[in-house]
């Protein structure tokens, strides 16, 4: 069974190794092909970029998570422009934005006096328990998962609406979960 671990550590390196790969080869064409041939670079390929950049630099998973969120919504936003989606669409930026400096915080604060999160030499400290951060972590999941199922309901009424055959409009509903897939990727390799 030891002999099992190693082997199970290196297969989900790989996995989560390529996942990453893949999401930063489909993020860099999609923002090359935005910029140079199409011409249209909108404020949801800055967000994408943001995204990118604390991927990169292998920040928290809740900064990812919601610049990836906040990327998806602004181009929702800009590809059905009603106003209700685009009032819905703040609302959950702003929902994000708060849930993300919720979500920080207490990670941040763990420990008090809060150099010691990372300097072990700090006598006289207080951190959080094991189960309190597992209990912080839970929360962030959840909250980030019912958002992903808001933001792929959010396009849904628009759709309907459109003049098209029922099985065409099913297509585009389609497209658009598969999108949002392609976004959680990126996010659980952040998450790693």
């Amino acid at each position: 069974m030891a002999a099992d671990v190693p082997t199970m550590v290196t297969t989900v390196r790989a996995v989560v190794g390529t996942v990453a790969l893949l999401a930063l080869m489909v993020c860099t064409t999609r923002l090359y092909l935005r910029k140079f041939v199409i011409r249209a670079f909108g404020l949801d390929d800055y967000f994408v970029i943001v995204s990118l950049g604390v991927y990169i630099s292998l920040c928290t998973y809740l900064f990812v998570a919601s610049s990836v969120k906040i990327s998806l919504i602004v181009f929702l936003m800009r590809i059905f422009p009603t106003k209700s989606i685009r009032y819905f669409g703040i609302g959950i930026i702003v929902f994000l934005v708060l849930v993300t400096i919720s979500g920080e915080l207490p990670l941040i604060l763990q420990c008090m006096p809060v150099r010691a999160a990372y300097d072990k030499t700090v006598a006289n400290f207080k951190c959080f328990s094991p189960d309190a951060m597992f209990g912080i972590e839970m929360y962030q999941g959840v909250v980030m998962f019912a958002v992903d199922i808001v933001i792929f309901l959010m396009p849904i009424p628009t759709i309907w609406k459109l003049q098209m055959p029922i099985q065409r409009r099913l297509s585009i509903i389609g497209l658009f979960s598969l999108g949002k897939h392609i976004g959680r990727l990126l996010e659980a390799g952040a998450r790693d």
